[in-house]
C-alpha cells in the first residue's frame, strides 16, 4: 500500500467518523433551536459548553498521550495502554458528573435541569469519545466510524419520539442524546475487547504528566474561557445574545466536520512530514491554515446569502439573529482554524508549553473580545470581538511555531 493510498483511506475514515460525530451533536442543537425560544437556546448553549469543557479535559489528559506515543503499537500493547487511558476518561467523567449535577441543583430552572441531565450521563459521553480516539491510534478508523454509527442509530429514533410523542424540553432532549452515547460506549467495550480500568487512571496520568499537563491547561482554559464568555455575554447582553451566537454557530457547524476530520489525522501525518524536514512541516501547516480560511469564507458567504424564507424554514425565529452575526463569526472561525492549524506543527514537535502559550493567549483575547463586544453592540459586537481575539491568537501561534521549529532543546 502506497503512502498516498494509506493517507487517503485514513483521511476517508477520519472525515466519515467526524461527519457522524458532528451529525449527532448538530442534530441535537438543530432540534433544540427549532423547538425552544432564544432564552432556552442560550441555556442549552451553556450546558453544551459545559460538556465540551469536560471533554477537553479528558482528551489531552487521558487520550492525547495515547495518540502521540502509542499510535501503531502492537495489539497487546494497545489494549494495555487503552484500558488505562479510557479508565482515566471514566474517572474524569465521574468527577464531572458530581460537579455538573451539583451546579444544576443549585441553579434550577431550564439551565439547572439541562446541567443535571448532562451530568448524569457524562461518564458515558466521555468514554464514547475516548473509544473513537483509541481506535484511530490503533489505525482502526472503521471501528471508530461504526461506534459513532451506533450512537446515531440510537439517537435519531429517540429524538423523533421525543418530538412527536413526549414533547420533550431541553433537559429531555439532552437525556436522549446522552443515553445514546452511553449505548455506543458499551458497544465500544465489545469492539475494543478492552474494559476501562479507572484504577489504572492515576498511574497513567503520572506516567505522561509532562506531556499531558500543558496540553490540558491549554485545552481547559480554551473551553473554560468560552464558558465564561457565554456567561459574560448573557450577563451584559442577555441570554438572547448567547442564543443568537449559538444560532450563527449552527449555520457554520458543517465546517467543524471538515476541520475536526482533518484534525483527527493531522498529528500523525504531521509527524511523517517532520521526518522529511522542518521546512516541509512549516509549509504544510501554513497551507492547511490558508485552506481552512478559504473554506470558511466561502461557506460564510453562502450562509449570508441564503434567502430569508429558507432561513426561517431552517431556524424559525432564530434565523434573523443568526444571519445578523454570520459575517463576523465567519471571520472569527477562519482566523481560529488557521491558528489551530499552526499549533498542529507545535504539537508534532512536542512543545507542549508553546502550545499552551498560544492557546491561553488566544483564549484570553477571544474571551475579552466577546464580552467587551457584547457591551458595545450586543451579539454582533461579541462576534466581532471574537474575530479580533482570534486575529491576535493567529499571530501568536505563528510566532510560537517559528520558535518551536528553531528551538534545539528537547521538548518540555
Amino acid at each position: 500500500m502506497t503512502s498516498r493510498f494509506r493517507f487517503a483511506i485514513t483521511a476517508g475514515w477520519g472525515f466519515a467518523d467526524q461527519a457522524l460525530s458532528s451529525l449527532t451533536n448538530f442534530a441535537l442543537s438543530f432540534i433544540v433551536a427549532r423547538s425552544v425560544g432564544t432564552d432556552a437556546l442560550g441555556a442549552f448553549s451553556i450546558v453544551f459548553s459545559t460538556y465540551l469543557l469536560f471533554l477537553n479535559v479528558a482528551r489531552p489528559l487521558a487520550m492525547q498521550p495515547l495518540l502521540i506515543r502509542f499510535s501503531g503499537t502492537p495489539p497487546t500493547e494497545w489494549r494495555r495502554v487503552t484500558e488505562a487511558a479510557v479508565g482515566l476518561s471514566l474517572l474524569i467523567g465521574a468527577g464531572g458528573a458530581v460537579a455538573a449535577c451539583a451546579a444544576g441543583l443549585l441553579l434550577g430552572g431550564v439551565l439547572g435541569e439541562g446541567l443535571t441531565g448532562m451530568g448524569v450521563l457524562l461518564p458515558g459521553l466521555l468514554v464514547q469519545d475516548s473509544w473513537r480516539l483509541a481506535f484511530f491510534a490503533a489505525g482502526r478508523g472503521r471501528a471508530a466510524f461504526l461506534n459513532d454509527l451506533v450512537w446515531a442509530v440510537i439517537l435519531f429514533p429517540g429524538l423523533a419520539l421525543a418530538l412527536l410523542v413526549w414533547h420533550a424540553d431541553v433537559a429531555g432532549l439532552i437525556l436522549i442524546w446522552g443515553l445514546a452515547a452511553v449505548g455506543a460506549a458499551l458497544i465500544g467495550v465489545v469492539q475494543a475487547a478492552v474494559v476501562p480500568r479507572p484504577d489504572r487512571g492515576p498511574a497513567w496520568f503520572r506516567e505522561h504528566r509532562a506531556l499531558a499537563t500543558p496540553l490540558t491547561v491549554e485545552s481547559v482554559i480554551g473551553v473554560g474561557s468560552l464558558q465564561i464568555a457565554n456567561l459574560g455575554v448573557a450577563a451584559v447582553a442577555g441570554l438572547a445574545a448567547v442564543g443568537a451566537l449559538r444560532a450563527g454557530q449552527l449555520l457554520l457547524g458543517p465546517l467543524l466536520v471538515v476541520f475536526q476530520g482533518i484534525q483527527l489525522i493531522a498529528i500523525p501525518e504531521g509527524s511523517r512530514i517532520l521526518r522529511r524536514s522542518r521546512a516541509a512541516l512549516r509549509r504544510a501547516c501554513r497551507l492547511y491554515g490558508a485552506a481552512m480560511c478559504a473554506v470558511v469564507a466561502a461557506w460564510g458567504a453562502a450562509m449570508y446569502l441564503v434567502p430569508a424564507d429558507l432561513g426561517t424554514l431552517l431556524l424559525r425565529d432564530n434565523w434573523a439573529p443568526a444571519q445578523a452575526v454570520i459575517v463576523p463569526l465567519s471571520v472569527s472561525w477562519g482566523l481560529g482554524f488557521a491558528g489551530a492549524a499552526l499549533t498542529v506543527g507545535i504539537r508534532v514537535l512536542g512543545r507542549g508549553r508553546r502550545v499552551m502559550t498560544a492557546g491561553v493567549t488566544t483564549s484570553a483575547m477571544t474571551m475579552t473580545g466577546l464580552i467587551g463586544g457584547a457591551v458595545v453592540a450586543g451579539a454582533f459586537g461579541a462576534a466581532s470581538g471574537d474575530a479580533l481575539g482570534n486575529l491576535v491568537g493567529l499571530r501568536v501561534a505563528a510566532v510560537q511555531l517559528d520558535r518551536a521549529l528553531a528551538d534545539p532543546e528537547p521538548p518540555a
